[in-house]
This record gives structure tokens, sequence and C-alpha cells, in this order.
């Protein structure tokens, strides 16, 4: 496992922590907006135009930082992503006894089941 490898999996989460910060922010200035947009019914005409291009420029960013954050991988599924990766191009598997092989799928198949 390379160290790049290793950084990008310690600093995921906390992208995505990050992107989650600014998606409750966007959605926070949006609900404001809406409040200022329903408490000036009649005075702030030449400002509701304003308000509508910041609120749809909240509404994308908002889009765009909760995709982020679900596409975003954490810890528990970069360590299986990796350890997929590195089991399936292991080098030699196909020399190993059966015996061994069915041994590993065994392992396997009770650990996944302990954790459901």
């Amino acid at each position: 496992m390379t160290f790049w490898l290793l950084y990008i999996i310690v600093i995921l989460p906390s992208v995505s922590l990050t992107f989650g910060v600014i998606a409750a922010c966007s959605i926070i200035i949006i609900l404001g907006l809406i409040c200022d947009y329903t408490m000036c019914l009649t005075n702030c005409k030449e400002r509701r135009p304003r308000m509508i291009k910041i609120g749809k420029i909240a509404g994308a960013i908002f889009l765009v930082s909760i995709i982020i954050t679900t596409i975003l991988p954490n810890h528990g599924q970069m360590y299986s992503l990796v350890g997929g990766y590195y089991v399936i191009n292991m080098e030699g598997v196909s020399d190993l006894p059966p015996k061994v092989v069915a041994a590993m799928n065994t392992f396997l198949d009770t650990y996944n089941g302990a954790e459901k």
C-alpha cells in the first residue's frame, strides 16, 4: 500500500465532512432568504431578483455538496475497496492448494456474517 493511498483513505472523511458543513451553511442561507423574501412583500421589490439569484447559487452549492458527500466513501468503505483490490490482484493465488482457498472463503463468509 503506497503512502498516497493511505493519505487518501485518511483524508477523504475530512473532505466529506467539509462538504457536509458547506451543505448545512447553504441550507441556512436558503432558509434565511426564504424568510426575508416572505417578510418583505411590498417594500423590497428591488431586492427580490438579487435574493432569487443568491438563492439559486446557494441551492446549486447545496446540491453539489450533498452529491459529493454521498459519493465519497468513509474509512470502512475505503479499506474494503483497497482490500478487495489487493485480494483480486494478488499474485500466486492460483498456486494455493484448494483446501487453503476453501478455508479462506469459509473465514470470509463467517466474517461477513458476524458484521451483519
